[in-house]
């Protein structure tokens, strides 16, 4: 059962890895290896993310340094891989607000180097790794079958995502 978690955390530090370098954001291996940990535990998440309160007012009531750190961590994840949902329904500007400012107290919690640091990272440079992260969600994904092409042709046609119609050109 161990095993399970460093496998998936593994592969995901690959599809990162390579991410960083063809969108040229700044190498920093702390917060890649965060990132794949991320990513490995929202796979596995199974409560909602960004419950139904709203996002202000759990920025505003954030007690904890485990606190700021989830609400960065879930506004992240969904601004990387869910970013076609903030095109119709919410203001993507305001949720990346609310993760940066996030992360920021995170760091400003931890005052030294070392962890504390990656926090202070993913605020400043918060939008590029949610690009990082979409960029990982359309280098994992492979088609299969005729739904799940013209689900992705879907998200091409609803959202313009570049990364869709990269992925339906390469399977054409």
């Amino acid at each position: 059962m161990l095993k399970e978690p460093k496998l998936v955390t593994i592969e995901f530090s690959d599809y990162l890895e390579k991410s960083v370098d063809k969108l040229s954001v700044p190498k920093n291996v702390y917060v890649e290896g965060y990132l794949a940990s991320l990513l490995s535990k929202f796979v596995k998440q199974e409560e909602e993310l960004l419950p139904d309160k709203p996002l202000i007012f759990r920025l505003q009531s954030l007690e904890s340094l485990k606190d700021c750190i989830k609400l960065g961590d879930e506004t992240l994840f969904v601004t990387g891989f869910f970013p076609e949902y903030f095109s119709k329904r919410k203001n993507k500007t305001y949720v990346i607000s609310i993760g940066k400012d996030s992360y920021m107290r995170a760091a400003a919690r931890m005052r030294y180097e070392g962890e504390g640091s990656i926090y202070s990272v993913l605020s400043e440079k918060f939008e590029d790794y949610s690009t990082v992260l979409n960029d990982v969600k359309y280098s994992m994904l492979e088609v299969v079958d005729d739904k799940e092409f013209f689900e992705i042709y879907k998200i091409w046609r609803d959202y313009h995502n570049p990364r869709a119609l990269a992925k339906l050109k390469k399977k054409m």
